[in-house]
């Protein structure tokens, strides 16, 4: 996966959001290093700096509508990083299986969630059914649906009577990674968003 704010619009709510994950997954990195681990073996971590590139005349069009935009604020991205979604799973419930021994964390792998039932006295969601089980929460319900937050808290409370957007979807353009290609901006528009022929 990718984390990249070259497609955000700084000030945005989706740039507010985007800048929390990102500090989070530094975070993350922070602690595996002062475990004494290796966040390149542990998560394939690599900040390697994004450049984004339209691959159709449609996308084309959308990026140099905002390169003038960026333009004014950055060229290039260096801090953006990029990790294997595999190994950082793999990590992360490792590192969560710790807590199956205290009640404060349990799988479940193959059981849709149908549905979310909320308090009576606050609208607080406290359950969660799924296909197979029924989950209670003390505290809170946490989804982490990656780049299908948005689509799923859609369906989730789509009869909820409530109203909810959430700016997370998933994204189709494709990134090109410095240390996979050599790219040379010589500051004309069309060398920023090329076009397919």
């Amino acid at each position: 996966g990718h984390l990249w704010m070259v497609n955000k619009t700084p000030g945005s709510a989706t740039w507010d959001l985007a800048s929390r994950s990102h500090q989070l997954w530094k975070t993350l990195v922070q602690s595996i290093e002062e475990q004494g681990l290796d966040p390149m073996v542990e998560l394939n971590w690599k900040q390697s700096g994004s450049l984004l590139i339209g691959r159709t005349n449609a996308e084309s069009d959308m990026l140099k509508g905002r390169v003038n935009y960026y333009v004014r604020l950055v060229v290039f991205l260096p801090n953006d990083c990029q990790l294997d979604a595999y190994r950082t799973v793999a990590y992360i419930e490792k590192t969560n299986r710790s807590f199956a021994s205290k009640g404060r964390y349990t799988e479940f792998y193959d059981d849709p969630v149908k549905c979310f039932i909320r308090s009576n006295s606050n609208g607080e969601v406290k359950v969660v059914q799924t296909s197979k089980n029924t989950i209670h929460s003390k505290k809170a319900v946490i989804v982490a649906a990656g780049c299908w937050t948005g689509s799923l808290i859609h369906d989730l409370f789509r009869n909820s009577g409530m109203d909810l957007h959430v700016p997370v979807m998933p994204r189709e353009m494709r990134l090109s990674l410095r240390n996979a290609l050599v790219f040379a901006l010589i500051g004309a528009v069309e060398a920023m968003t090329p076009r397919l022929f």
